[in-house]
Parts: structure tokens; sequence; C-alpha cells
């Protein structure tokens, strides 16, 4: 009798094909590069730290088109990344954030540029070009990277100087005329000096349109790069200065209306009372139902906000190698900014909120670092200053109708003489204009330190702790301005006091991390970490005239546990799982309060929120199954839960009045999902890159972005909950030796709309900003040497 194999040839091919696959290395595949991070202070393969990384090289970037940061939100899952004040982009890590606007609000997720920490948001973007890399760490760091790092850390480091002469230049042209030109050049000026010089200019007529075709939210901003990098034996010394100025226009806001509509039309009428215009194409309101969407590259704002904004810096690195593998790193740093532009934070068509910024902000930091190398480990002790002031002398603040709509006789009662028509040059708060000044002096001293160390074979055991001593001084006024006696109206008068309070914070801060590495194989790495993460307390200067109490430090506690693994050369699996017990987290959300005059109004309040919980899980698969082909997919999937039975953040405004009536409703925000925590996010890029005769290539890119219903505001208020899916795609021929490359990148190619960001008001409404609408820009770019 003859006996079949149980195998068949037939059946191993498949086997002995998929392996071929699995264990054969392509050169081509960019997104399996090595990306060298400095997440513990040190350069290390991002795949052998234990900490859960996004990053992205110099050569990915470019290779998947990369220009700022609101790309890197397209290929990482769980963050989001808001623009909307153009040059100072918002991060928010696995739903931990803190949405505010004023200068003097640190971010829950820290940016930091060259090794030194941006004090404010609002600094954090101009610099963002000729990147050797982007680092975004997942989950507390303040052990290493120090306070306001609960969310995680955003690291961004520029191209170096180095002793080969090189650079490049790209120029790019797109819709709404949008024009982009970037480029950098550096060699050796000796054996042991190098230098670079990086630029970057863009401008671009606005991607947005208002009822009466002006378009609003362009872009005209200029930033430069300068540095010097000295390497000798054991010492190596680089002077980096930055400048930067961004003269475009405020993205514009829409409104959305709970009360005060017209039901047949569905445009706004009034607004506590006021007219409003409305244009029944693109209403500027909605309600509960959805009835109406005004999201959309139509918005009824006619008031644009020009910038005038200025940022500027000095950084300077010192590394010296004492000897017995001892090491000493000082990183000293100067930046400052100047920034005048506005906000209508209402988006209505009528002169109802409006705000004028005119701050200075001055920021001086220095770090110290001893570190040394172990047989079986490394060590790090630490110091840290900083000190930081933010003088905003002018903050201009008209809410409410224009002077025109006001009785004559009501302004007879504050003024004695009626205003007459065509004055109306400002609005009124509860009658009249008025100035907030606002003046803040933080100063931070840290010691910190960190340790790795092999406890056995395979198994390393990773500690760190860090004190911080914060105090924080301010003082602020609000200056009611009377008509035709104050700043904002023709007449030139003083106006008179309101509100004047100093108030003054400091706090003793601990964060902590304790972890362990563990290799079961040379290319598998399994990591768990407990950490504790500290952002700061201090006052609510964007609304300081309102009395608003200090609010506290939040603290955020996450159990983390997480697998590297590089399955193949073309096979790369990432996962963490997490869970974060946080607590008294900042926030910004709406109250009634009463004003100097027992007035009610509606305002807002950054103040603390009792605790939150978070359940969450990264995936990241990377993977390249042929020559050229490779595919990038990232997901995360959040819980989150408000937990707070005290704290009521929002209020139902029934008859959109902008002060308290008899059926308004307290609103609990206990059980509330946090805001920027989508259940689900999904990215996925393929990417395939094809060898021409003659040295020519031409890579092909789709990538999608997948966010599922989410909210912006703690309030959870319905008509945020959107979910939205964007499409877009990169292609690019490249010449011989990438000497030159010609390319296309269409992003949001379905033209989806959604709102991005927003502010809760009690005024009747609330505004919001949308997204960029479908832009393509094509560019050609030409590397020198």
């Amino acid at each position: 009798m003859i006996v079949k194999p149980y195998f068949r040839p037939t059946a191993i091919i498949p086997v002995i094909t998929l392996a071929s696959i699995l264990f054969t290395h392509w050169a081509s595949a960019a997104l399996l590069e090595e990306v060298i991070v400095t997440a513990q202070k040190r350069q290390q393969d991002a795949q052998d730290v234990g900490i859960s990384i996004s990053s992205f090289s110099n050569a990915q970037m470019r290779s998947l088109g990369v220009t700022d940061a609101a790309d890197l939100a397209d290929l990482t899952s769980g963050v989001t990344i808001n623009m909307e004040y153009g040059t100072a982009p918002l991060f928010a890590i696995r739903g931990v954030s803190v949405n505010d606007f004023a200068a003097t609000t640190p971010p829950a997720a820290a940016v930091y540029l060259d090794g030194v920490y941006k004090a404010s948001n609002i600094n954090s973007g101009p610099q963002m070009f000729d990147m050797e890399r982007v680092e975004i760490l997942k989950g507390p760091q303040g052990t290493l990277w120090g306070r306001n790092t609960t969310g995680g850390a955003i690291s961004i480091t520029s191209v170096k100087p180095s002793q080969e002469s090189d650079g490049f230049i790209e120029v790019g042209y797109g819709t709404h005329d949008h024009i982009q030109v970037e480029g950098a050049f550096g060699a050796g000026l000796t054996d042991n000096l190098s230098t670079r010089l990086s630029f970057r200019y863009m401008e671009s007529d606005g991607a947005f349109n208002s009822v009466t075709n002006d378009e609003h939210g362009a872009l005209d901003n200029v930033a430069l790069r300068g540095q010097f990098l000295l390497e000798t034996g054991n010492f190596t010394g680089q002077l980096i200065a930055h400048y930067a100025q961004d003269k475009g226009e405020i993205e514009p806001t829409v409104a959305y209306i709970l009360g005060s509509c017209s039901p047949a039309a569905g445009i706004v009428t009034t607004i506590g009372g006021v007219p409003v215009a409305g244009d029944p194409e693109h209403p500027s309101c909605g309600n509960s139902t959805k009835a109406t969407n005004p999201f959309d590259d139509t918005v009824q704002t006619d008031w644009d906000s020009d910038k005038n904004n200025k940022f500027y810096g000095v950084t300077v690195k010192l590394d010296w190698d004492i000897g017995n593998n001892v090491s000493i790193h000082s990183t000293s740093a100067y930046d400052g900014f100047e920034r005048l532009d506005g906000l209508d934070f209402e988006g209505t068509s009528t002169i109802y909120g409006r705000q004028i910024y005119d701050q200075e902000f001055d920021q001086f930091s220095q770090e110290l670092r001893l570190e040394g190398q172990l047989e079986n480990g490394f060590w790090l002790l630490g110091y840290y200053f900083d000190d930081s002031e933010v003088k905003d002398p002018a903050n201009l603040t008209p809410v409410g109708a224009a002077y025109d709509t006001i009785p004559p006789d009501f302004n007879a009662v504050l003024t004695g003489a009626p205003l007459q028509p065509g004055d109306g040059s400002s609005s009124y708060f509860g009658g009249f204009p008025f100035d907030l000044e606002t003046f803040q002096e933080t100063t931070v001293h840290a010691a910190f330190a960190h340790v790795e160390y092999g406890v056995v074979e395979n198994l390393r055991f990773i500690g760190g702790v860090r004190y911080e001593d914060e105090s924080k001084k301010g003082r602020h006024a609000d200056l009611a301005a009377l008509p035709g006696a104050g700043p904002v109206n023709d007449a030139i008068g003083v106006a008179f006091g309101g509100n004047r309070a100093e108030q003054e914070t400091s706090y003793e801060d601990v964060s902590w991390k304790v972890g362990l590495n563990y290799l079961p194989t040379a290319d598998m790495m399994l990591y768990g970490t407990y950490s504790v993460g500290v952002k700061s307390g201090g006052t609510d200067q964007a609304f300081a005239g309102f009395n608003n109490p200090p609010f506290g430090k939040e603290t955020l506690k996450a159990l983390e546990g997480g697998i590297k693994w590089d399955v193949t050369d073309n096979f790369r699996f990432n996962a963490s799982a997490y869970w974060y017990d946080y607590e008294d987290m900042v926030q910004r959300f709406s109250v009634y309060i009463t004003n100097e005059f027992g007035d009610p109004v509606g305002a807002e309040r950054l103040d603390n929120v009792e605790a939150a919980d978070v359940y969450g899980l990264d995936l990241e698969l990377t993977f390249a199954p042929a020559e050229g082909l490779e595919f990038l997919v990232t997901a995360t999937f959040l819980d989150t839960e408000v937990d707070d039975k005290v704290a009521s953040a929002g209020i139902i405004d029934s008859d959109g009045s902008g002060g308290p009536s008899a059926g308004d409703t307290i609103v609990s925000i206990d059980g509330n999902e946090l805001p920027f925590a989508p259940d689900v996010s999904i990215t996925g890029v393929a990417r395939y890159l094809m060898q021409l005769d003659n040295d020519y290539s031409v890579s092909m890119q789709m990538s999608v972005s997948h966010t599922s219903d989410h909210f912006i505001s703690i309030e959870n208020v319905p008509f945020e909950e959107q979910d939205h899916t964007k499409l877009s795609a990169h292609v690019a021929l490249m010449g011989p030796g990438d000497r030159w490359s010609l390319s296309v990148t269409g992003t949001n190619l379905t033209n989806e709309f959604h709102a991005i960001n927003g502010f809760p008001s009690a005024l009747g409404g609330r505004g919001y900003y949308i997204n960029t609408p479908r832009t393509v820009i094509g560019r050609l770019s030409y590397n020198f040497f």
C-alpha cells in the first residue's frame, strides 16, 4: 500500500513564501528604520526604551511628506494636535489635555525644542521645521522632563550642523494661493567648528470665506534658525539662535447658538436680545437636534484678526566628557515672544465678543546634568531652574452689543450724555467695555535623579524621582471703560477701576517612576512602569478680572505595561495597556458669576475637577511584505470617565439671555468623558516606492485617520460629539541619488468638516474652531551636495 504524505509539497510553498517575506530585509523600508531618541536624556534606539513612543526621523518625515506638527496626528493614534492658533499647536495625548488659550496656562503635554521647555503653548510651534526628529512620549514624563507632562512630552530636535557640506531648498505652491519656501545650508568652517542656517516662509490667502466673500485664516510667517557647533576631543558646544514673525490671521470661529434662532430659516435672530444678521444658507446657529450644521468653509464672522507676533530665543548647550565614563551637560536658554492678535470668540456677524491680546513673554531656563555609565547600568543627577514672566497690559475684552444698540437713556445713566449713533466702535459687557490687565511670574527650582540597572541577565530596573519647588505671583485688574472715557473709544480718557487683586501661590511637587524592562529575546522587550506626574496649579489670568480663585495642581498616577517586538526585519509589533488615576485635573468650563456691580454674568473658569479614570490600549503594527511596499497601522482604544459629585461645569441657558433665568439647568459633569478622548482612533499608511530606469524612483502613499465620536469640552455638549475620517495622499518623483524631488500632497481629500476646539460660554452660545478644508500642495525640492 502506498501511503500519501500528510504534507504535500504544494502545501509547503505558501509557508516558504511567507517565511521568505517575513525574514527578507528590504532596504527601502523607511517606516522600519531605526530611530534614535533621547526620551531618557541619552541616545537610544526607540525599541530599547520602556516607554510608549511615536518617533519620526528626518528621513521618515521627508519620505512621508510631513511638514508640520499637524501632519503627525495622521500618523499617530491617541494624539490630537490642534493648530487653530497657527503657530501654537495644542497637544492632547490619550485624552489628557488642558484646553485653554491663555499664555499663562501651561499645557498638559509639554513641548521641548532642542531640550528646552516651552513654558507657554503660544511659542511652541514657530520652529517646527528642518527637524532631525520628533518624539511623542506618551504617559507622565515628570522625572526627567519636569512638571506639566502629565499627558506626555513632545521633544523636537533640530538638524545639527556637521563638517559635511549639505543643505536643501524646497518651494511649494497649493490651494488658497499657498506659497511655502523652506531651506537649510550647513558646512564646516574649521576642523572643529561648523554652522547651519535654516529658514521657512509661508503665506496663503486663507482657507475660509465669510458670507461677504472676505477670506479668513491667511498665513504670513517667516522663521529663521542659526547654529554653530564646536567639537573637540572631550567637549561639545552648540549655540542656537532663532527668530520668527507671524503676521497672518487667527483662524475664524463659528457660532453654535442653543437659543434665539429662527426655526424656519435656522438663522440667528438675537443673542441676549441683540439683533444679529444671519444667512439661511450658512447659518451660524444650531440646536440640540442638530437641525443646522455651521461647520463648513463659509463663516459668519466678518472680523479679521491680523496678527503681529514675534518669537525669539537663544540656546547654549555644553557637554563635557570628564573621564571615567562620567559627563556633564548644561543647557541654558532664553525664550521670548511679543503677541498682538485677537479672537472673535462668539463667531457671529455682530460685534458681540472680541478679545485682543497684547502680551509679552520672557523665559530663562537652566538645566545641569551629571551622568555616568556603569558596567551594567546608567545613572543621572540633575538640577533645573526656570523663571518666566507674562505681561498683558492692554487685554481689551469688549463683550456684548454695539453701543449703537444701547438706548440713549441707559448711556446717560452711565456717562451723563447719550452716545450718538455711529460712535459704536466697540462693545459692552453689562453696558460698557473693559480692559483686563494681568501680570504673572513663575519661578521653578527642581532636583532630579534617574537610574537604570541590570538586576539579572535580560532584566533591567528603571527608577527616577524629581522634586520641584514652584512659586507663582501675579496681579490683575479689570478696568471698566465708559463711553467717551476709555482707550477703546474714539475719545481718550481714563477708565475707572474695577476689581484689582494680587495672587500668590506656591507648590512643592514630587514626581517619581519605577519600572522593569525584560528581554526574553534579543528582538523583544516587555516593560512595566508605575509613574506619578504633576501639572502645576496657578491662577486664571485669561479671565482674571472675575476674581477667580487659584486652582491647585493636578496629579496623574499611571500603571502601564507593554511590548516592543521586532518579529522579523520586516515586521514590527508594539502594544501598551494602561490605567490612569487622574486627580484634580485642570479644565476650563462655563459658570455664572456675580460681577463687581452685583450683576449675574456668564463667564469661564479654569479650575480643578475632582478625578477621572482612564483605561486604554495602544497598538502599532509596521509591515513591509515586499520590496518597496510597507504599511503602518496604529490604533488607540480609550475609556474615560469623570468622577466629580460636587462640581457643576456648565449651564443650559434656556432662553439664550446670557444670564440666569427660571428655566436654566445646572449640568453635572459626573460620569462625563474627558475632552479629546475618542473611544477609538485609528491611523493607517500604505506606501510604495518603485525604482525606475536611470536611478529615478517614485513613491506613492495613501493615509487615512479615523476618530470616533468624542467631545471637545468636559461639559460633553451633545453637538460636539462628532466622528470623522480623513484621507490624505502623497506622490513624489525622485531624481538620481535623490538629488531632487517633485511631489504633490493632498490632505483632507474628502473635505470633511468638524469642530476641532471651542470655548464654553454662558453668553447664549459657544464658539468653535473648525478644521482646515481640503488642501493640495505641490513641492519641488533640491538637495545640495
